[in-house]
């Protein structure tokens, strides 16, 4: 049987972001090296302003569950909904 498809979203991190904003990255980490333990194959899908862009790529991924670490988008929190709307849509 083929492995399930996890897509661990989070916030886009620029390269020159702060520790505090990079530290999400640790947490898409700690859940792709779990995710195998648990048959699934983990794909990393950034989102930001986007969400077109983010929609066509949940859909040519087309995974079987989302893992939705998303804490803001281009550091604003109260955009934080954007992704669940979209991810609901998606649903």
């Amino acid at each position: 049987m083929p492995a399930r498809i996890a897509a661990i979203v989070f916030n886009e991190v620029p390269p020159d972001a702060p520790p505090d904003e990079r530290d999400i990255l640790d947490q898409v980490s700690l859940v792709e090296n779990t995710l195998p333990e648990l048959d699934y194959q983990s794909v990393r899908l950034p989102v930001g302003l986007d969400l077109a862009a983010f929609l066509s790529r949940l859909q040519h991924i087309g995974p079987d569950v989302i893992v939705n670490l998303t804490e803001s988008i281009c550091n604003r929190g109260e955009l934080l909904f954007l992704p669940a709307a979209v991810m609901e849509a998606y649903h």
